[in-house]
């Protein structure tokens, strides 16, 4: 399972709905694709700490919602540099036209 951002609120992290909304992240750069934010490992907490120490993307055009039960929640990551984090903000406003 690939790596995954939090870009839910933590009122819904925290809620009993038991979901959240993440982004993937991956290693496969796509420079057409521009609302894809790249990353490195320092720019994120994660809970994972094998990452590998190269860019990776945030891709902001795969939104989706998991079950905190999934598997996949033992990848996640928050993002920790605040220039990061708006432009991962900017591109999910233009993703969903906000």
């Amino acid at each position: 399972m690939r790596p995954c951002l939090v870009v839910s609120t933590d009122a819904l992290n925290q809620s009993e709905f038991g979901t959240v909304i993440i982004c993937p992240i991956t290693t496969t750069e796509r420079p057409r694709f521009k609302w894809r934010i790249a990353v490195t490992p320092g720019d994120l907490r994660l809970t994972d700490t094998g990452w590998q120490p190269q860019p990776h993307w945030v891709e902001t055009d795969q939104i989706a919602t998991v079950d905190t039960a999934h598997r996949a929640l033992r990848h996640l990551a928050t993002v920790v540099d605040e220039e990061k984090l708006q432009m991962v903000d900017d591109s999910l406003r233009m993703m969903l036209h906000l």
